[in-house]
């Protein structure tokens, strides 16, 4: 797993070809490490994960409920397959994807130039 901050942003970055039961044990153990140090908005880059089983989805949605109350996290970089099944579950709205991770960061940092 690769992370890093820009501005108030965790970026951070699987780097399993899988997002299955076993790493999303891990991708959620991270990820409650970051928001229990106080981060409220996070970008997970899935660029390298090009499967993702029905744990790791379900695990993508239990994500969302550990950032506190006015933080967000959104996805970027999707595999296709990944980006259809948000589409056909019509988790858009929820599991908001971006094309970039320049994208999805300035989307949680109010405009391109703050973060």
């Amino acid at each position: 797993m690769e992370s890093s901050k820009r501005g108030r942003v965790v970026l951070l970055k699987p780097l399993g070809r899988w997002l299955d039961e076993r790493s999303s044990k891990d991708l959620s153990r991270v990820v409650e490490g970051e928001v229990g140090r106080g981060e409220r908005y996070l970008v997970l880059d899935l660029s390298e994960v090009a499967y993702v089983d029905s744990s790791g989805f379900g695990t993508l949605m239990r994500l969302l409920k550990l950032v506190p109350q006015g933080g967000r996290l959104v996805l970027c970089r999707c595999h296709p397959s990944l980006q259809q099944l948000i589409e056909k579950a019509r988790l858009q709205q929820v599991l908001t994807s971006y094309p970039t991770d320049a994208a999805a960061i300035a989307s949680l940092s109010g405009g391109p130039g703050l973060t």
